[in-house]
């Protein structure tokens, strides 16, 4: 008990501090972004992963799919690791359909708290600037197999997006709901400064 009334106070506290800043920006508008993950067992602690993403910003017209495939490899029961290629059409902010290299890390150092790290590097060869990054980063506390609180933080280059989120497991299926408001300064999807609620609907196989 102890330890759900400190995940809820601190996401509360995260809950005031991105609400208060997002009073002085623009509500951009629901976010849907859904998954189908599935894996196959290679070897000891070795398995087969693949990911096909889409994001979907109805209020401004974007829409990107994102394909990853690689491994996953688990050391141990606390540690996941996943290289990944993949590729993703229209990425913003170029617009175009680019190649990524990838790495996401689990970190679980007690049973009730996960740490998540999404690292991607987009290659784009029409421009100046031919690398992107884009990262996103959880924190979840897990009190059983059914129900996640957290927070979470969202990057490309430079920009950065900010907010708390809870989440329900039901078999294959996995609900969350996330709130996002841009840092100061951050140019992010939408081409201003925003906040937005995302649904996610994440299916693995």
């Amino acid at each position: 008990m102890k330890r759900f009334a400190i995940a809820v106070l601190f996401v509360l506290v995260s809950l005031t501090s991105v609400s208060t800043q997002a009073k002085e920006f623009s509500w951009t508008g629901m976010q849907l972004y859904s998954v189908m993950s599935g894996e196959t067992e290679m070897g000891d602690n070795l398995f087969l992963s693949a990911n096909i993403i889409d994001l979907y910003l109805p209020e401004v017209g974007f829409n990107n799919l994102y394909l990853y495939a690689g491994v996953r490899w688990q050391p141990a029961s606390w540690l996941s690791v996943a290289p990944y290629v993949g590729f993703v059409t229209k990425f913003a902010p170029s617009g175009n359909d680019l190649v990524i290299g990838s790495l996401w890390v689990t970190l679980t150092p007690v049973d009730w708290l996960n740490v998540g790290l999404q690292s991607d590097f987009y290659y784009n060869n029409d421009q100046a600037e031919n690398w992107y990054y884009y990262g996103f980063y959880t924190a979840n506390y897990v009190p059983n197999k059914v129900f996640n609180l957290g927070v979470q933080c969202e990057q490309t280059d430079k920009n950065f997006q900010v907010g708390p989120h809870v989440g329900f497991n039901k078999g294959l299926w996995h609900l969350e709901l996330q709130y996002f408001v841009t840092t100061p300064g951050s140019d992010f999807f939408y081409g201003k400064e925003g906040h937005a609620l995302r649904v996610v609907n994440w299916i693995t196989f």
